[in-house]
């Protein structure tokens, strides 16, 4: 009855009591030893919150940036490395194209040599080139050959070559001997032609002469040894010189030495066989000059014993007039000929080994390509 209603009132008011209380603290909270209302909380997560988001924003910006940036970059440098290997491109040797080429040619070639017999470790569609094919020597044998050609060519030239130098600084002696043969008989004669007076004068212009002209002559028989025999007498060096120039081809020594023959150029002037000096014009264009030597002496020793016989009828004049400039000056042209032809021997023979050599490379190019590239450039087609 009424003690269980009054029980029941009681338990309410103190429900009501409680909620009230929980709500009172659900409207406030604690914050240090201050009371702090929920709205000013909430109001200070939102401002939180939106601080975070605008912090979150601005990494997102600079992060996308530096992407931006970085991407550029790697833009950039992949243009300049593209532009780089262009430059390298272009750059590239006519030669290392055509070596990619001819590969490329030469496995398609040995691709299509097919072997019907297969050795162990092929497949049946493999395709290689035979060690006994008839299509291996055709291409390998024209190459065998042409290297082989060259080298011969060029141990040739080489050989033909080598030693033309030698025959080029000699020249310049057998050019100089007939000049100075002049020009010491021109000083001869103007010593015999002048009066006694003035004889005095040009012997010593003879003498230097006739020096210089023994110089030039002995280099050309001796070379370099020449120093050897003639001693503190030399006038001139040649350096140039190393060895006799008759020794650069055998025409030489036989004018000089060995011929029996009138060296004179129009054979019908020669000295008939009575003649005082017809003897000494048939042994050799040596035995004449040696023979104008003594007689170039023989015409000083006068002019120190009386120098009015110095005269143009003396016996060394009349010979140098006689022999010297007909046979000994005739036997030089001669003699400067065979060298000039000695010098360019080794040159036309290296012109005609070029010429030869390019005959080769004409007819054999074209019998390469008609006889077994065009055929292989069918097969593959």
């Amino acid at each position: 009855g009424k003690g269980g209603d009054s029980e029941r009132i009681r338990r309410k008011n103190s429900m009501t009591t409680a909620t009230t209380t929980s709500s009172a603290h659900a409207t406030s909270a604690i914050k240090g030893n201050k009371v702090v209302p929920v709205d000013d909380e909430v109001a200070a997560m939102k401002s939180a919150l939106t601080s975070s988001n605008n912090n979150n924003n601005n990494n997102s910006k600079s992060e996308r940036r530096s992407h931006h940036s970085s991407k550029s970059s790697r833009r950039n440098r992949k243009e300049e490395r593209l532009r780089q290997e262009a430059l390298a491109n272009q750059k590239q040797s006519l030669h290392v194209i055509i070596k990619k080429k001819f590969r490329h040619l030469w496995m398609d070639l040995v691709q299509m040599n097919r072997d019907p017999v297969l050795p162990p470790g092929f497949k049946s569609d493999s395709r290689h080139l035979r060690n006994d094919s008839t299509l291996t020597l055709n291409l390998f044998l024209p190459f065998l050959f042409w290297s082989t050609f060259i080298t011969a060519i060029y141990i040739t030239c080489f050989e033909q070559l080598r030693g033309s130098t030698y025959p080029a600084g000699n020249q310049q002696l057998v050019n100089y001997v007939p000049s100075r043969t002049i020009n010491c008989i021109t000083q001869l004669q103007e010593m015999a032609v002048a009066p006694v007076s003035a004889k005095a004068s040009s012997f010593p212009t003879v003498t230097v002469y006739y020096n210089k002209l023994v110089t030039v002559y002995y280099t050309m028989l001796l070379g370099a040894q020449v120093k050897g025999l003639l001693g503190s007498a030399v006038t001139d060096s040649f350096p140039f010189v190393t060895g006799p120039s008759v020794m650069d081809t055998p025409t030489l020594p036989s004018i000089l030495y060995d011929t029996t023959n009138c060296l004179r150029l129009n054979a019908s002037s020669c000295l008939p066989t009575g003649d005082l000096y017809h003897q000494v014009t048939h042994l050799g264009l040596n035995a004449m000059m040696m023979r104008f030597f003594q007689e170039v002496g023989s015409f000083l020793d006068v002019y120190s014993a009386s120098p009015a016989l110095a005269v143009l009828n003396d016996t060394s004049m009349q010979f140098a007039f006689t022999v010297v400039l007909n046979d000994v000056l005739d036997g030089f042209v001669t003699m400067s000929n065979a060298h000039e032809y000695a010098i360019r021997k080794p040159y036309d023979t290296v012109i005609t080994l070029h010429v030869i050599t390019l005959v080769v490379v004409v007819i054999g190019a074209l019998a390469y390509w008609l006889g077994v590239i065009f055929p292989l450039l069918k097969r593959m087609k």
